[in-house]
């Protein structure tokens, strides 16, 4: 296929957009496009523009990641490492893939992502069409017992194909600049908060994202100044399959710009049947001293809360963060990590973690150092740590440009684990 006729024909059929969509004309030409005025609806990148009457941008951008995982051990958490696949699809895990106890490839999978971003104008601001695309070719040898899956001959592992698949993640329209409103498949509008890895969405086993996203109809205004207000109906897809569970969202959210931001998001489902059911909260707010960073959390359901908080520290030569999260369900556990810049290519990061109810400490550390312009070596090693083994792990990232990179990594663990990884990623 020409170049030209790629370039047209992916416009025509992605432009679908909003108010003034572009037709697919037989008759335009490569010469109908440009790339020259897409700046001034925020589009940067690999973009392709019209430039007759529907003056549509289309951003093109993505990334295509290839992750290889070769356990050397053969063993895993002292398991047997024979695996077993479906060979006729039955449902019984028929044939012997693996010799027992031999290397094997514990992962290979192919992954990427394709988003398609059309801009347009209205006299009610600008129009909006996305659509996301994800896929993924491969699999990943997955350990089970014969109670988890019926017909596996023993409690080993087996090879998951369900990666196989194409995805469209998002596909939405909206209008608007000041007062945006959107409509289709899409992400939640509800905000969370995620400091140091601490997942404040999940609330004494309850997600408090069950009811958020799929098929959505949303409206959000900014007021100006950092002060914005979104509101959703959102899960209206799973409402159809089963009533009562169509969500909603608000949120109000601020950043001044200046080191000053936080937010509140309220969910609550059940407004398809006009029963509604409150489903919890999630509020944050972050903010800067001179060179402290200060982040704190809470989220609840009425019964059960959450709350996270950790100061950072910034000076010339070291960094500073201490940390916590406690519950009223769960243990209370606190961090420390000190990073420090040993030479000007050398970066050293120690970090501690204490579990308060259990006494349970775990230590780790990491070094990464740049070896020149294009070479990275990272080393890492932790101690036993609530449940999660011992590891020492080395790898080394070739960076080709700023946006493709090449990594292998050798990890050990205290069970018996060695496990070789090969990635390649490039992002556009």
């Amino acid at each position: 296929m020409k170049l030209k006729s790629l370039l047209v024909g992916s416009v025509a059929a992605v432009g679908l957009s909003a108010g003034t969509a572009m037709a697919a004309d037989a008759n335009m030409s490569i010469d109908d496009f440009s790339l020259d005025f897409c700046d001034s609806k925020m589009m940067t990148g690999i973009t392709i523009s019209s430039t007759g009457s529907n003056q549509n941008c289309m951003l093109i951008s993505g990334d295509v990641t290839y992750t290889l995982e070769w356990n050397l051990s053969g063993t895993s958490d002292g398991t047997n490492s024979e695996q077993y696949d479906d060979t006729d699809d039955d449902g019984q895990f028929d044939e012997l893939i693996n010799a027992e106890d031999a290397p094997f490839v514990q992962k290979s999978l192919a992954e990427w992502n394709l988003d398609f971003d059309v801009r347009g104008d209205s006299d009610f601001g600008t129009t909006r069409a996305f659509i996301s695309l994800t896929g993924s070719h491969g699999g990943e040898a997955v350990y089970g017992t014969d109670a988890d899956f019926p017909g596996l001959p023993a409690d080993m592992y087996y090879w998951d194909e369900s990666d196989d698949t194409v995805t469209f993640d998002e596909a939405w329209v909206s209008f608007g600049d000041t007062t945006v409103v959107a409509a289709g498949l899409k992400g939640s509008v509800a905000k969370f908060s995620d400091l140091g890895g601490i997942d404040n969405e999940d609330i004494n086993g309850t997600d408090l994202t069950m009811y958020t996203g799929g098929h959505v109809i949303q409206l959000t205004h900014d007021f100006g100044n950092g002060l914005s207000v979104s509101k959703g109906l959102e899960n209206i897809d799973g409402a159809g399959a089963t009533p009562g569970t169509a969500g909603g969202v608000g949120v109000i959210a601020y950043d001044n710009g200046d080191g000053f931001s936080g937010h509140l998001t309220v969910l609550y489902h059940g407004w398809d049947t006009f029963n509604f059911v409150w489903d919890g909260f999630n509020a944050a707010v972050a903010f800067s001293v001179d060179q402290f960073a200060f982040d704190m959390a809470v989220a609840g359901d009425g019964s059960d809360y959450i709350w996270a908080g950790q100061v950072a520290a910034t000076f010339d030569a070291f960094d500073l963060t201490f940390g916590g999260i406690t519950s009223t369900w769960d243990d209370t556990e606190v961090f420390f990590e000190l990073g420090f810049q040993a030479t000007d290519t050398v970066k050293v990061t120690a970090r501690a973690d204490y579990n308060i109810d259990t006494s349970d400490a775990g230590f780790s550390g990491t070094v990464e150092a740049m070896l020149s312009d294009y070479f990275t070596l990272n080393l890492s090693a932790g101690t036993e740590y609530n449940g999660d083994p011992a590891y020492a792990e080395a790898g080394l990232t070739f960076d080709v440009s700023d946006d493709t990179s090449v990594s292998k990594t050798i990890r050990y663990e205290s069970d018996g684990d060695i496990v070789g990884t090969f990635s390649m990623s490039k992002s556009f």
